[in-house]
């Protein structure tokens, strides 16, 4: 029995020292994008219910080193107004993170020197001014830039 005790309160000492928790938020702020990585991001402004909304993401690779985009992250807040129906290229799975986000899976290439695009197209499906962060990583989906997108729905 003493060694169950032992082994439990190990386990627990490691999951706590290993930040397993469920409250977790990670700080895309320390990983920054390679240099010579340039991206525009433009959103739908304004939609009525039913509309057809999009968030154009540009990259443009001048840093001398092939690029993978590994994912967007979507904020849960802009979702909750925004129901993300495809994209261009398709990303492979989509999932809910815990900082509030839900990441979108697209490992695509982007060769030096070339621009790529990605389209999410989405359905404006409540009324509201919908706002919520846009995260662009890289390489293992930590090494990202931050900006916010926002749709004001009638």
């Amino acid at each position: 029995m003493k060694k169950y005790f032992l082994s439990l309160a190990a386990m627990s000492l490691l999951l706590v020292g290993g930040g397993c928790t469920d409250t977790d938020t990670y700080d895309y702020s320390t990983h920054e994008v390679p240099v010579g990585i340039s991206i525009s991001v433009t959103d739908t402004v304004k939609a009525v219910v039913g509309d057809s909304v999009q968030v154009i993401v540009t990259i443009d690779n001048q840093s001398g080193d092939d690029q993978v985009l590994h994912s967007i992250d979507i904020g849960d807040s802009y979702l909750e107004g925004i129901n993300i129906t495809s994209s261009v290229p398709m990303y492979s799975e989509a999932y809910s993170i815990p900082d509030g986000t839900t990441s979108h899976t697209l490992l695509v290439d982007v060769a030096k020197g070339a621009t790529e695009t990605v389209t999410f197209t989405g359905l404006a499906s409540s009324v509201g001014s919908w706002t919520g962060a846009f995260y662009v990583c890289f390489e293992d989906g930590v090494t990202c830039e931050y900006f916010d997108v926002s749709t004001l729905v009638e």
